[in-house]
């Protein structure tokens, strides 16, 4: 064999070991995605959605839910991959209306660590907008904790597509309450929440409506 073909061959494996499987590196082909019919959910749902088909070719597949517990009850049970929740209510649901002293700037990092810790629930990192509850919903400790809206994920899911974290994680802080509430008047929401994604710089491209 020419030791020129030799050459190419060589750097062909070196490339192919040192390279990551472009297949392994995507999300896969279909994931659930666990809401409520409350508008801010909606427009969440069409956020994820936009973003990580947009980005990666996977298909969302949106699961419209009664209420938050269903959502929880289905994702524990393997039944979702996604859904969206929130601090304060993540934590009357671990606590179970336990009387407990949370600060809150602790609020996010311990709903986050006691879902990991009983569910294998990832809280990923806060979209930038809370949720107001009255405080009758809501014990006396928890009143002066800020309700922050957050994608969570089963850890299976993360574990195999490890990938959909950071993706997801883009979202940081940019759903401001005056966005959300902008993209909730939109009557294509479509539209504008791909618009939105492209001005933050989300996503650089998107596909023909």
């Amino acid at each position: 064999m020419p030791k020129r073909i030799l050459s190419c061959l060589i750097i062909l494996l070196f490339l192919k070991a040192a390279i990551p499987s472009i297949t392994g590196a995507c999300i896969g082909r279909l994931l659930l995605l666990g809401v409520t019919a409350d508008e801010d959910q909606k427009v969440m749902a069409e956020v994820l959605s936009t973003l990580i088909s947009e980005s990666t070719g996977t298909k969302i597949n949106i699961v419209e839910f009664k209420s938050l517990e269903e959502c929880r009850q289905a994702i524990e049970k393997g039944e979702l991959d996604l859904y969206i929740d929130y601090v304060c209510t993540g934590l009357m649901h671990v606590y179970k209306g336990g009387n407990n002293q949370i600060q809150n700037e602790k609020a996010y990092s311990t709903v986050k660590h006691l879902f990991a810790k009983k569910f294998s629930l990832i809280w990923l990192k806060p979209f930038g907008y809370d949720k107001p509850l009255s405080n009758k919903d809501l014990p006396e400790w928890m009143n002066s904790i800020v309700n922050q809206a957050v994608c969570v994920a089963r850890r299976e899911v993360l574990s195999r597509f490890p990938v959909l974290p950071r993706l997801i994680n883009k979202l940081k802080r940019k759903v401001s309450n005056q966005t959300l509430a902008a993209l909730e008047q939109e009557k294509n929401r479509k539209v504008a929440v791909k618009a939105f994604l492209k001005k933050e710089k989300v996503i650089r491209w998107s596909l023909p409506n």
